[in-house]
């Protein structure tokens, strides 16, 4: 999975398949995830596309993006917080990415 990438680089979608977590996640929390994992900064694991990029991306409505969301933040996955409002007004968030959760590969839903 991680052939050829260098190492201290952030790519969390790796990590929950690595260790199965990934398959355990609903479609929506899966499509959510894979979504971040695209937007990931790669050096600074920044992460922060705006909900109508997410929805236009994953096909999801608000409020399943909402609901995944939650779900994920619960499961320690990531946590999320308010960063700024785009030119329209719309909310956008910054994704943190909880590597030490993901590195010790534990159980999302234990």
């Amino acid at each position: 999975m991680n052939a050829g990438r260098p190492k201290g680089k952030c790519y969390p979608l790796d990590a929950l398949i690595r260790t199965g977590i990934y398959a355990t996640l609903k479609p929506s929390e899966q499509a959510l995830v894979t979504i971040l994992d695209f937007h990931t900064n790669r050096d600074t694991g920044m992460c922060c596309p705006g909900e109508a990029l997410i929805g236009k991306e994953t096909g999801l409505c608000r409020t399943s993006i909402w609901r995944a969301r939650k779900e994920l933040e619960d499961g320690g996955v990531f946590k999320f917080k308010l960063a700024k409002y785009n030119r329209q007004g719309n909310p956008v968030y910054h994704y943190v990415w909880n590597t030490p959760f993901i590195s010790m590969g534990t159980s999302l839903k234990s």
